[in-house]
């Protein structure tokens, strides 16, 4: 058993000092004396007294210069149990050689330590290993040098308000316990380079690192009149934030953010797109609303039948549709709104014949048999072929495959996105002749919507819309009831009861879905 000792400082000091012996020293004046509070010893041979360490572990600070650069480490005795990761005090017990072994880290730009624990004669004993600890960059004194304007700054986030007039320097300090380093990211619009300029961020020289502290500090300014203004206006329809990341230079994942956001409104409705994260955490933008709808959904009446949706007055269909926008059959870059008399019209539904095969696709749109018109599935008993839910016969005089026979590359699956990937439903690429969004969006994947449909963090508002919680607060995406249009008749249905969203793949036997668009 150890005797739980009160804990003590062990300094080293300057070599001018040291002498070949243990001697104490006078904190103030460094006057030789028996009478000071803090020991001090050599470097290459440290006495410790015995210490159970059940509060907190004894701990040995180095100070020194690594590849031209100041550090500063803290090594605690921990011990590491190899089965569960779990660390706990190592206690300083008698005859024990403690053996700390600096060496470089894999990035060779910081080092680690090893500490080796032996009994005096050297006898086999235990290992443990430090790995110095990483801090992500404190942002202090954030300072316009030159007034930011065409923008609005809160702390570290600015929001451009103004592309024409969009300038300013921002200056800050970056400390921390190593040394820090910067890059940028971007969320929204791929392919974004407008602030990947050399001369955009200065990067000071390190300073601090002193006997009284060991913070490192480094002075970074950015400056906004270097971004590539021109890049945003090519691309002024679609939200681009840029994220200049002051990271520790040893783990560039640890890292503190400076925000700038370029969020346009959506397709000219006055609302801003809204910051989700997928399952893996990254960030990324849906549309406010849907296509045509120019509010955000708060209240859908509960109309289930075409019957019910005649008896509403024009008033009341205009505000479900200034909520729910368009819909839209899968493939088509045609949007409808719900019919306002019987389905069944032959000017607005088309009820026999169907586009086949890939190439109808080129000129189907212009066909008066389909022209804006809303066309029903096929059934074997009543056309001859069955479509299988779809508006769209893939192959000649032949069925449609059933829902477990579709394939995953088919060029039918491919109407609103192509996978730049064979085989995938994660890596999409805008296909400009059907996608009905607006210039700069696209339709969401199967896994972004999966993400969405299985979100944890949903609520309900009058049970007529379904919130999820976005990633920045108060501003979540909100799905309407909008129903549909029947798959058999194009009857409205189900309008305030049901949410059905469309993706990419032709996975569902809907015909007809709640379309939701996304950067």
């Amino acid at each position: 058993m150890l005797p739980d000792m009160t804990s003590l400082n062990i300094d080293v000091v300057d070599e001018m000092l040291v002498k070949d012996k243990v001697v104490e020293y006078n904190v103030s004046n460094e006057v030789e004396t028996n009478e000071a509070d803090i020991v001090y010893q050599r470097l290459d041979t440290l006495y410790m007294y015995e210490n159970a360490n059940t509060t907190n572990a004894t701990a040995i600070q180095i100070n020194g210069a690594f590849n031209g650069t100041p550090v500063a480490q803290r090594v605690e005795f921990m011990k590491e149990d190899p089965a569960t990761g779990v660390k706990e005090q190592l206690p300083i017990g008698r005859n024990n050689l403690y053996t700390i072994k600096i060496r470089p880290s894999q990035d060779s730009t910081t080092v680690s330590f090893g500490i080796e624990v032996e009994d005096w004669t050297n006898a086999v004993g235990d290992t443990m290993t430090i790995e110095p600890k990483k801090v992500a960059p404190v942002l202090k004194d954030l300072t316009e040098d030159e007034q930011i304007v065409g923008a609005t700054r809160t702390d570290k986030r600015i929001e451009i308000t103004d592309l024409n007039a969009f300038t300013g320097t921002l200056s800050f300090t970056a400390e921390g316990n190593q040394d820090s380093e910067f890059a940028i990211q971007y969320v929204g619009r791929s392919g974004a380079t407008w602030l990947s300029v050399e001369d955009l961020v200065t990067k000071g020289e390190l300073e601090g690192f002193t006997k009284a502290s060991p913070i490192l500090k480094r002075k970074y300014t950015i400056d906004f009149s270097k971004a590539k203004l021109d890049e945003l206006k090519s691309n002024s329809t679609v939200p681009s934030d840029a994220l200049i990341l002051i990271q520790n230079t040893n783990a560039a994942t640890i890292c503190d953010t400076i925000r700038i956001c370029f969020r346009p409104d959506y397709d000219k409705t006055g609302l801003k797109p809204v910051l989700m994260r997928n399952k893996n955490g990254k960030e990324y933008f849906w549309a406010p609303v849907n296509v045509g709808a120019t509010q955000v959904a708060s209240s859908i009446p509960e109309v289930k039948t075409q019957k019910a949706w005649d008896a509403l007055s024009d008033d009341q269909r205009t505000a479900i549709f200034n909520q729910c926008g368009y819909y839209y059959q899968w493939g088509r870059k045609t949007g409808f709104k719900m019919p306002l008399a019987t389905a069944m019209d032959t000017a607005n539904v088309a009820e026999v014949g169907w586009p086949t095969g890939q190439g109808a696709l080129a000129d189907f749109e212009s066909n008066l048999n389909w022209q804006s018109k809303f066309i029903i599935r096929g059934t074997t008993a009543t056309h001859g072929r069955d479509t299988q839910y779809n508006w769209l016969l893939f192959t000649s005089q032949m069925d449609n495959p059933a829902k477990g026979d579709v394939v995953t590359d088919a060029w039918y699956q491919n109407l609103w996105n192509k996978n730049e990937v064979a085989g995938t439903t994660t890596v999409p690429l805008k296909v400009k002749d059907y996608d009905p969004c607006p210039d700069g969006w696209r339709v969401p994947t199967v896994d972004e919507w999966e993400v969405i449909r299985t979100s944890s963090t949903k609520g309900e508002n009058n049970g007529t819309v379904m919130v999820v919680i976005g990633a920045e607060a108060d501003n979540n995406l909100i799905f309407p009831a909008a129903g549909a249009r029947s798959y058999d008749t194009g009857e409205a249905e189900d309008v305030g009861v049901r949410l059905l969203l469309v993706v990419v793949g032709f996975e569902r036997w809907y015909l007809y879905q709640r379309h939701i668009l996304h950067s």
